[in-house]
């Protein structure tokens, strides 16, 4: 499954001196929402993602990232977060 690389995007935002409000203003979306994407408590669709991309001059590839489900739980680890099996 892939998934946004939430460690990533915060590196690259403060890399270009950005705050989360000021992010979230340019990509349209609240600074909340900025944090719950940071933190990897949601997902953004493909178009927020191309914003985010076109937002931090990178590609929507540099965003994201390939995890596993885990077969039993259905878990879906964030990443970092050590798999369980």
């Amino acid at each position: 499954m892939i998934v946004l690389n939430n460690v990533k995007l915060r590196n690259l935002r403060e890399e270009k001196g950005l705050t989360q409000e000021m992010f979230a203003d340019k990509i349209i979306v609240t600074k909340n929402m900025i944090i719950q994407y940071e933190c990897g408590a949601k997902q953004p669709s493909v178009a927020r993602l191309r914003k985010m991309a076109e937002c931090l001059g990178c590609s929507m590839d540099d965003l994201v990232c390939e995890v596993s489900v885990e077969p039993e739980s259905g878990h879906i680890p964030k990443f970092g977060e050590p798999s369980t099996s």
